[in-house]
């Protein structure tokens, strides 16, 4: 209760700190800093309030779990800094953080290790830690390969919403759908979030495409099918009317993030002059980091489940 108590006053004070800092400077959402932004919303407000979710559906052990809004705070300082290595030792709580949720998750999932939304769960953290290591890599202002800073931010962005969010709200739903359809969407986003960053490096690498154009397509065509599986569930009668309103919000959401999404990926040979990466941290990005993610919160806060059922 005392760690519960933690998390939410300290993601009470993140938002407050970053709808603050919005009025104060009003930066633009097609400047780098609106990534900043987005990234401080995840660890300050976000994560910590999913983590206590997931530790109320999939009885995690909370053990450690107080220490995430500080680790989270020290991050959202450091990326107010230059990058270099004072930055850099800001983001390294906030990657120990996700060493130990990353641990904890797989700890849980290998209790029922083939009941998929489990098992979806437990690596839900795991590209979490993924998401950390590339903001430490942007903080301490490394370029992996050559990628450009904003890029690196991005990918960290990327594995916070579309990896550790994202693969939580599939994992939801295939528990609370018994249809094959959504298991398999969920599996096949699990391999489609990495997947997706690899083609990005592919073509960094390589100028091709192909392999970015296809990962991308499995993120979106799965997280459609997303979309799909919670306005069904709006529709059921037998769910509580907050249950069936924030599926509703959440899969209107997910349709939006996602017709966004497969006009960027097939940019190569369809291509949008005005769908750049600008606009698509400006419209897609505050869309997941908002959108989805705000009302993926309130539906698991409405479901009031504590327990996944075992398959």
């Amino acid at each position: 209760m005392k760690t519960a108590l933690v998390l939410n006053r300290s993601a009470g004070l993140g938002l407050l700190s970053i709808l603050g800092g919005v009025v104060l400077f009003l930066p633009h959402p097609r400047h780098d800093d609106w990534a900043t932004i987005l990234l401080c919303l995840a660890v300050l407000v976000w994560i910590p309030l999913y983590v206590l979710l997931q530790a109320d559906r999939n009885q995690w052990n909370t053990n450690g779990f107080k220490w995430i809004p500080l680790a989270g705070w020290l991050l959202a300082l450091g990326l107010q800094m230059p990058p270099g290595g004072l930055a850099g030792m800001m983001s390294l709580p906030w990657l120990a953080i996700s060493i130990h949720l990353a641990w904890a998750g797989l700890l849980a999932s290998v209790k029922t290790p083939f009941y998929l939304p489990r098992f979806a769960t437990g690596c839900a953290p795991v590209f979490l830690l993924i998401g950390a290591l590339w903001a430490s890599a942007d903080r301490f202002g490394i370029s992996p390969m050559g990628f450009d800073a904003s890029i690196v931010r991005l990918t960290a962005l990327h594995f916070h919403y579309a990896g550790f969010v994202c693969t939580l709200l599939g994992a939801w739903l295939a528990d609370l759908q018994k249809v094959p359809l959504f298991r398999w969407a969920t599996l096949l986003f699990l391999l489609g979030v990495p997947l997706t960053a690899a083609g990005i490096t592919w073509n960094h690498l390589t100028q091709q495409y192909w392999l970015e154009t296809s990962a991308a397509l499995i993120v979106t065509g799965t997280g459609s099918v997303f979309a799909i599986g919670y306005l069904l569930l709006a529709f059921q009668t037998k769910r509580q009317p907050a249950v069936r309103r924030s599926a509703f919000l959440l899969g209107c959401c997910l349709v939006a993030s996602m017709c966004l999404a497969i006009c960027y990926a097939l940019r190569p040979y369809y291509p949008l002059p005005w769908l750049d990466i600008p606009a698509m941290r400006a419209w897609h990005g505050s869309l997941n980091a908002m959108g989805v993610t705000g009302a993926g919160w309130l539906f698991g806060k409405a479901l009031n489940v504590k327990v996944l059922e075992k398959a």
